[in-house]
């Protein structure tokens, strides 16, 4: 897929299911007292306007959780190659709080042989810069898609597989990094950034919804 050709409710929902192991593993981190340097160029609590700017890109005008701005672009000050795209969650207060770096698609690879050697090819990037993972897991063939040339549909399918590592750095970010399955022979590799304000964005994302809820009732 290039551009933009997943839509927001997909990344939305991608971004869910792959930050599920990381939400159980780091229960909490606190937010920054200062700007922190983020990945790509940004840094961690930058406004709306300073990202929209700095991408030449605007954000979507469909929120998440009718509070947080996602942004989508192929520009930003540093991209890697390889990039299809990032995303960038911002709360109109507290600021970036979240990026997500898409791959280009893996074509061609029915037996994930591509896949694996850049997931680990990022693993060991990662592990350079942040440390060892603080939990990992590369398992295969659990359920359903058994072949070997199986490979992806086996990651896209619940329970059957997963290629993940997650890291905390001790700025208080989290990380995850992800394989994913997209079809038979065909996947992506997924990165997720948490910045230290993350929790605070989601607290008050839950206690807007509480106050709803109850207004609503």
């Amino acid at each position: 897929m290039n551009g933009f050709s997943r839509t927001l409710s997909q990344t939305a929902n991608q971004a869910r299911i792959s930050l599920a192991p990381l939400s159980l593993a780091i229960m909490s981190f606190g937010a920054a007292a200062q700007a922190q340097e983020a990945p790509f160029g940004f840094e961690w609590g930058q406004t709306l306007e300073t990202v929209e700017a700095m991408t030449r890109s605007k954000a979507s005008t469909e929120l998440l959780w009718n509070q947080v701005h996602a942004l989508h672009t192929e520009t930003a000050p540093s991209v890697p190659p390889g990039t299809d795209f990032i995303s960038l969650s911002i709360d109109p207060v507290l600021g970036l709080g979240r990026i997500i770096w898409f791959s280009d698609d893996i074509v061609n690879d029915a037996f994930g042989t591509t896949g694996k050697e850049r997931y680990f090819k990022h693993k060991s990037i990662l592990s350079k810069k942040y440390g060892e993972p603080v939990t990992s897991g590369e398992i295969i063939g659990q359920e359903i898609w058994e072949e070997p040339d199986e490979f992806y549909q086996c990651l896209a399918y619940d329970g059957c597989g997963i290629y993940f590592a997650i890291w905390r750095t001790d700025e208080g970010v989290d990380l995850a990094l992800q394989l994913n399955g997209i079809r038979p022979g065909q996947g992506y590799i997924e990165i997720t950034y948490e910045g230290p304000n993350w929790n605070a964005i989601l607290s008050e994302v839950g206690r807007a919804e509480a106050e709803q809820a109850e207004k609503s009732f």
